[in-house]
């Protein structure tokens, strides 16, 4: 008797401790997290996601449900997922709430920093079984971020990052390109707090910074502001830098920080 309750116990310890189910059908409402699953192998667990997740190119091929302006629910419904991942602050609240009254499970995300895709990458691990290949790509994350450490100590370079260019508009202190900034060693002027804030020409000439970063999509090339009839901004330092490696929280925007750093690093060796 005392050997059958043990057991008993055994198995009901096992079945709290147990690991959930991995969600075998996944709709993904964000072109990053599309991009992070594939990373971690669980690519083809995505039956549908929005448009512009364009990378890698398997991801194409998947079925649109819709885009930033909201989703198509009847679509998501006919897929019946196991889970639904979106980006809290590029989803529609109304639309998250209806697939809540439609009892379809949803788990959000809003990574503020570059830091926050080493959790992103053992969370989306967890959802769906791929656990051990996202320990390996969130370690390895860790230790290309501590890298850049090298380019925090050299002088602090003032830079103005151009989001759009009519109107001209920039990045605030707490936005993501702001905080890449931050990992080569360099700070966005003028400093403002207001989140991806548009700025007069006026303001720009009157402190000017000792460099202009310009992001362009290699898909969607874009125009930039002529900087070249403002004397003063005229001649000043100009970095390209892509736009698709640096604006996603992805793996890949290791790779553009990386890039944009030393961008960053060869002007303060040109200014010695």
């Amino acid at each position: 008797m005392v050997i059958r309750w043990a057991c008993w116990a055994c198995c009901c310890l096992l079945l709290c401790f147990a690991p959930s189910v991995a969600a075998a059908r996944l709709v993904v409402l964000a072109p990053n997290l599309v991009e992070l699953l594939y990373s971690i192998d669980a690519g083809s667990q995505i039956v549908g996601t929005v448009e512009f997740a364009d990378y890698p190119e398997a991801a194409k091929q998947l079925p649109r449900l819709g885009n930033f302006q909201g989703i198509q629910l009847e679509k998501i419904i006919a897929l019946k997922p196991d889970l639904v991942l979106y980006w809290r602050s590029g989803s529609k609240p109304q639309d998250i709430e209806s697939l809540t009254r439609l009892g379809i499970k949803s788990v959000g995300f809003e990574p503020q920093q570059p830091a926050d895709i080493v959790g992103l990458l053992k969370h989306l691990g967890e959802l769906t079984g791929q656990q051990q290949k996202a320990q390996t790509l969130a370690k390895q994350t860790e230790q290309r971020l501590g890298a850049l450490k090298v380019y925090q100590q050299g002088r602090t370079v003032s830079v103005f990052y151009e989001i759009w260019h009519d109107p001209l508009t920039t990045v605030g202190s707490n936005d993501w390109p702001a905080q890449a900034l931050k990992l080569c060693g360099a700070v966005a002027s003028p400093a403002l707090t207001t989140a991806y804030p548009q700025v007069s020409i006026e303001r720009l000439v009157a402190t000017p910074p000792e460099l202009l970063i310009l992001p362009s999509s290699v898909n969607e090339p874009r125009a930039h502001f002529d900087y070249q009839q403002w004397p003063a901004l005229s001649k000043l330092p100009q970095l390209t830098v892509n736009a698709d490696l640096l604006h996603r929280a992805t793996l890949r925007t290791i790779d553009g920080i990386e890039q944009l750093c030393q961008g960053i690093e060869r002007l303060r060796h040109q200014a010695r």
